[in-house]
Formats: C-alpha cells, structure tokens, sequence
C-alpha cells in the first residue's frame, strides 16, 4: 500500500482526484514501484486517461505509466517495440497483469510545435518509419475495423441530441462514410497506426522526434494520415495537410480526404455543445474545413 509510502504533493493529489473512478490506480502504483524497485519523482502531464509519472530506474530517468484499463499496456508496449527505437521510446518494462509500463524519458521531451501545414512535413517521416512494414497480424493489437462499432454507435448519440447545432444531413452522410471506409479499409496494406497522431503525442529527443501514447490497432496508412490532416491544427490547413501527406506517404488523396472529412464532423458533434474554452474556436475550424473539402464521394 502507499498509505506508508511518501508521495510527492501532485501524484497524491492526482490519485485522491482519481480514487473514485480508479481506485486500485493507487494499488497498482505501489506494486510496480516496489516490483521494479523505482523511486518516484512527480507528476507528467499527457497519458489519455492515464497516471503518467517521473521516476528513477536504475540511476536514469523513466516514465511510469498506469492506464486505466489493464489490457492497453500489451498493445503499447507492442506497438512502440514495433516502431523501434528510432520513431519511438524504449520500453523498459511491462506487466500486462499489473497494467504497467516503463518506458524512457525523452529529452529534452518538448512536444512537437505545429504552427500550419508546414510542419506537417516534419511530420511525415515518422509516419512513413511506422507504417514502412507491414503489420504482424498476431501482435496484440485490435483491428481498426473493431473500432467500427463503438464509433458509429457514439456519432448516431450525438447527431440525435446534438441536430440543432450540426446539421443532421452532415452527420449521416459521415455516419454512411465512415461504414463504407472501415468496411473496405482491409483491402488496403495492413500497418500498425498510432491511431491518436497529434503534436502532443511527438516529441522532442535528443536525435530527433519520436512518437508517445499511442492508441494503436492494425488498420490502413490512410487513417493516420488523416487524422494528423484533421487534428494537428484541429481543420486549419487540413486540406493541405492531406495533399502534402498523400504526396509524401504515397497514399490515395481522395482516401485521405473521406476519412478526414468524416473524421471532422465526427468530433464536431463531439464537441459542438461545450463550453470548454477555446473549443468553441475548435468548432469554427472544423466548419470550415467541413464546408470547403467535402469529398466527391460525398453524396
């Protein structure tokens, strides 16, 4: 237990927060501390529904990484082994029971800059190292075809209580795209995604930038292209993105697109009522990409 273990000031607050909707998170923290014989150091922000910490492990800097969800450490360490160590953090340690994960800590560590679709460029190398080779169909990783369900099923939800504020023709048209895109995606070269391609999620390393937290599956090159078009600048200079990454990734442009779009107002109707600041700007984006990059296909 970590009641006898002194914790710094922000992780104890952090599980305190969390003790109600995670509470082994505290349990889980104390065991990998003492399996891996780790001192704790403090708090890192980033980490999608995660407890994400400094320690020490054997004399260098480490990041601890305790998920939510157990079984989502094996498909990130495996993805990030994967991608080696040129595109992405050595991982240390896992413990699929436990749900842990000991990966570096990069330095100096600063996410990515994203100013417009010029850094994008920077971008496409590490989308072309982690999708080079094709995927190995027995890593423990989900199919981006299972994701299928659980994304229409959100989209329908939010088009229903949300047709006041996007228009319901929009979200059926992405609703049709997205089904006939996850339907034919196996027909294109397997690799494994990162699947959550945002600066946030790049870092900077001493020799250049690797990728963190990703949410990965076995899916098409297209995905990651597109949602790096949509999200690296939430649709501003996201049509641009898609050309630039197509040409430089040798993908299908049109595909790109369809999945952007369809992306696009997917989480426009995720976030078109809140009142989080600066989502309202988000949304305006979003819109205009939206209006201005409808795809042919696009009945």
């Amino acid at each position: 237990m970590t009641d006898s273990l002194p914790l710094p000031s922000d992780v104890e607050a952090l599980l305190t927060e969390q003790s109600e909707s995670l509470p082994d998170r505290r349990e889980r923290l104390a065991e990998a501390l003492r399996a891996w014989n780790l001192r704790l150091l403090g708090e890192l922000t980033g980490g999608y529904n995660s407890l994400v910490l400094r320690v020490v492990a054997e004399g260098e800097p480490a990041v601890l990484k305790i998920p939510s969800t157990r079984m989502a450490v094996a498909a990130e360490a495996a993805a990030l082994r994967w991608w080696g160590e040129e595109l992405a953090p050595r991982v240390l340690r896992v413990d699929e029971q436990l749900g842990a994960l000991l990966i570096e800590q990069l330095r100096p560590g600063t996410a990515m800059p994203w100013e417009s679709d010029a850094d994008s460029q920077a971008m496409s190398p590490l989308l072309r190292g982690m999708h080079e080779r094709a995927a190995d169909l027995s890593l423990p990783l989900p199919r981006l075809r299972e994701l299928a369900a659980e994304t229409l099923s959100l989209l329908r939800r939010n088009a229903e209580a949300k047709n006041d504020l996007v228009d319901s023709d929009l979200a059926r048209e992405a609703e049709a795209l997205l089904v006939q895109l996850f339907t034919s995606g196996e027909h294109y070269r397997q690799v494994v995604l990162h699947g959550d391609a945002v600066p946030v999620n790049v870092l900077q390393s001493d020799d250049g930038l690797r990728v963190i937290d990703p949410r990965a599956c076995i899916g098409e090159a297209s995905y990651d292209a597109a949602y790096w078009s949509v999200f690296s600048g939430y649709g501003r200079d996201a049509r641009q993105n898609v050309t630039l990454l197509a040409d430089e990734l040798g993908l299908d442009e049109g595909r790109v697109l369809r999945w952007a779009w369809a992306m696009a107002v997917d989480r426009l109707l995720q976030i078109a009522d809140s009142t989080q600041l600066g989502h309202a700007e988000l949304c305006t984006s979003l819109r205009g990409f939206i209006a201005e990059s409808r795809p042919d296909t696009v009945a």
